[in-house]
Order: C-alpha cells, then structure tokens, then sequence
C-alpha cells in the first residue's frame, strides 16, 4: 500500500489486458481492481474501499482518485501533437502515450518523473530527442547523459556529468565512502544534486529534465539502481528538477511509484505507419487516393520487413529456438530499418514537416 492509502502493489502475474479484474487476498475477499501491470517488475491496484468511497460520495477521502484532474484557467492550451510527424529530423511513428505525457510537460501538468521501457532499437532514445527538440530552451533545460559503459558506471560520475552540463559548481558534493553501495550516500548524492538544481538561478529557475539513457545496460547494478529511485524521490515535488530514466528496469520504490509515469515502447503495426504519412502528406497539402497510401505503406513496411531479415545473423538463427525469441531479434533490427525506410520514403516523395 502506498503512503496515501489509494494503490496496493501485489507480485502475482498478470496477463495485457487485464485492468479492471477484480483482486482478491488470500482469504477470497474483494480488495482491489487491477489498473496497472509493469512487466518483470509488479502489478498495482485500486483498493475497493477507494472505489467505494467514491461510489457512496463521500468526500473523506486521503485523496480524490474518483475526482479527473483539472487544468488551471491560467494553463496555456495543450499543444496538438497527435499529428506531429517529425521531430529533430526523424519520422515520429506512433508512441501515443509519448505525446499526451509530452503534451503534460509542454503545459505544465506532467509528472515530475518518467520511466520508458522497451524492446532495445524501438525507440526510447528516441524520448531524448523528443524532449530535447520540442521543449523550449527559454522555458526547459534538457541534460541528456548516458549510465552505460563506459560514460557512467559509477553513481557519483553520473552526478558529475550533469551538475558540469548546466555548469554546477561541485562544491559539497558528498565524498565516496568505503562502501560505494551505501543507501545514505546515494540519497545524499541525489539530494545534493537536487538542491543545486533549486538554487541555481534563484528559487524561480526554469524546470530542468535529467534524462538518463542507457539504463538497461547496468540494470544488475545495486548502486544504480538505488541512485534512480534516490533522484526519483528527490524530483517528486520538487519545484524545478525533473529525471527521465530511459530503459530503466530496476525496482521502483513503492512508495513513489504512484508519482511515476511509465511509457512501455511497443513496436510499430501498419496502422501507425498510415497514420504517420496520412499526418505528414495533410502537413505538406498533399492529397492521395486510400489506395495509393496503402501501396505507400506496403513499400515501406516490406523495405524494413526485408532489411530486417537480412540483418539475422547465423548466431540469430542458432539462438532462436522458438518463435518467439525470433520474434524479439527480428522486431529489434525492424524498427531501425523502418527509420530508414520512412526517411527514404520521404525523400522520395518530396515531403517533410510543415512548421
């Protein structure tokens, strides 16, 4: 249970799909429905006595799940990017929870904390880019560092990568003990690293976003892992510091998790790519028949689907025993060829964004 009484975590497994299932304790009785499963990680829930609070009316509540949050009248309008098409060059294919979370950011009603997760090659660098080319310098810092190998394998050179990006002074920060996996100098790491951030430019400074790429390539990493959760909970609530964690599998703290929101990347289906070249040719004025879209998306997709397979390697082959794992390896070399096969495509038509 978390701090505010509203989400229950529980370890059984779940199948896609199955928000809304009833969840009962081991005696049988109703205690929650099922509205959010992590994979390889746990699976989370509504207490009932919340649902039926909200049912009965009654407004004693520890928090008000039943009520939708509001925007503020002074909030500036949500920025239409269900039909942006291109961001820093690259196509931006599908990813529909990535637009509303960065629709939330652009107005000031995101979260302070994102994980996205995601089959390696499908796009969750990708958020980097996104954050770093659609949030305004005048109104946002992006740091943008990598955890992995050999760039920042050690908690405290992963804080001293980005206080020497946005030009921190290192004074005070917390010397390494003789043990590296210390709890109290891996929160002190995040903290002070926090507290610089709010200091910075005066307690008015414009928010900043710690994006750290490359966390699945250290995820048996104690320490790290302990350093996410540390600058998760330093940025909840924090008026200026936000972290992005982009591959991160690690636990999440149960006691801040409800604060955290997750972007599983999926790989891209037919119908995300009709719809990427329907935006981005409606962008450029230009009108096409349904059946040449279709043989425009067919090209596309048989260009990736055909590179892809070429990329299978005879280690590939020998190591897919099922479908399944054939499946994976194929899907990862798939969604870096339908880059190229959009960018080509694109070239070809003579379109790009019209901004």
């Amino acid at each position: 249970m978390n701090r505010s009484h509203t989400r229950v975590a529980y370890a059984v497994n779940t199948n896609k799909g199955s928000s809304g299932a009833l969840c009962f304790d081991n005696n049988g009785a109703l205690v929650a429905l099922h509205n959010l499963g992590i994979e390889r990680r746990y699976n989370r829930g509504i207490p009932i006595s919340i649902i039926r609070a909200c049912m009965n009316g009654r407004g004693n509540l520890p928090a008000t799940p039943c009520v939708p949050a509001t925007r503020s009248a002074s909030s500036p309008p949500a920025p239409r990017l269900d039909k942006l098409s291109m961001v820093g060059g690259l196509p931006f294919v599908g990813r529909s929870k990535l637009r509303i979370i960065l629709s939330d950011i652009l107005t000031g009603n995101g979260r302070n904390t994102l994980i996205v997760t995601g089959l390696a090659g499908s796009g969750r660098s990708f958020t980097a880019r996104a954050l770093v080319h659609l949030l305004r310098p005048d109104k946002f810092d992006v740091v943008r560092l990598s955890c992995a190998p050999p760039h920042g394998r050690d908690p405290d050179s992963i804080i001293q990568q980005a206080a020497r990006q946005i030009a921190l002074p290192l004074d005070g920060l917390p010397p390494e003990p003789q043990n590296r996996q210390d709890a109290r100098w891996l929160s002190e790491l995040a903290d002070w690293f926090a507290g610089q951030v709010r200091w910075r430019n005066g307690p008015e400074d414009k928010p900043l976003w710690l994006v750290i790429d490359g966390c699945d390539k250290v995820q048996d990493s104690d320490d790290l892992n302990a350093l996410a959760n540390s600058l998760m909970q330093a940025a909840i609530g924090h008026p200026t510091l936000r972290v992005a964690l982009l591959g991160y599998t690690g636990d999440v703290n149960p006691d801040i998790v409800d604060d955290v929101e997750f972007d599983e990347v999926r790989v891209a289906e037919r119908a995300d790519v009709e719809t990427f070249f329907q935006n981005l040719l409606a962008l450029n004025g230009r009108q096409v028949t349904d059946d040449t879209l279709a043989a425009i998306v067919d090209k596309v997709l048989t260009a990736a689907g055909n590179a892809a397979m070429a990329k299978l390697t005879a280690d590939d082959m020998a190591s897919a025993q099922v479908g399944a794992v054939m499946a994976t390896v194929h899907n990862h070399y798939f969604m870096g060829e339908l880059r190229n096969a959009l960018t080509e495509t694109i070239r070809l038509l003579g379109i790009g964004e019209a901004r």
